[in-house]
């Protein structure tokens, strides 16, 4: 399984890049990575801190967040909020925008992990 071997984060032309130890090289833009990203959800219900991980798996990357926060709502991210609610898109968000939207809650913390292929 390639590993992450160096991150570069662009702001001038918005892009994050990231190279393998296998020599390929993935570029994300911004706006994507801001919808896409689960580590929202840490800072806004997990407790503020957590743990990112990212690698690749043939053609798919995958995003790995871990933190101490416990979703008790078995569909989230599943379900369209209504729009009385305040909050509660960014799971959903994810769910459409991804090939697979994995999450595992427990009292001692949740994981979400997001797989996208990569083209």
């Amino acid at each position: 399984m390639p590993q992450p071997v160096e991150i570069k984060l662009r702001t001038e032309s918005r892009i994050l890049e990231v190279r393998f130890d296998d020599g390929s090289r993935h570029e994300l833009p911004f706006e994507y990575l801001r919808v896409f990203s689960p580590s929202a959800e840490v800072k806004g219900h997990g407790g503020g801190e957590g743990t990112l991980r990212m690698w690749r798996e043939q053609n798919t990357l995958l995003v790995e967040v871990h933190d101490r926060g416990h979703l008790e709502e078995p569909l989230i991210g599943r379900t369209r909020p209504g729009p009385e609610q305040p909050t509660g898109r960014g799971l959903w968000v994810v769910n459409h925008l991804c090939d697979l939207v994995q999450i595992r809650s427990a009292p001692t913390g949740s994981v979400v992990r997001v797989h996208m292929r990569l083209r």
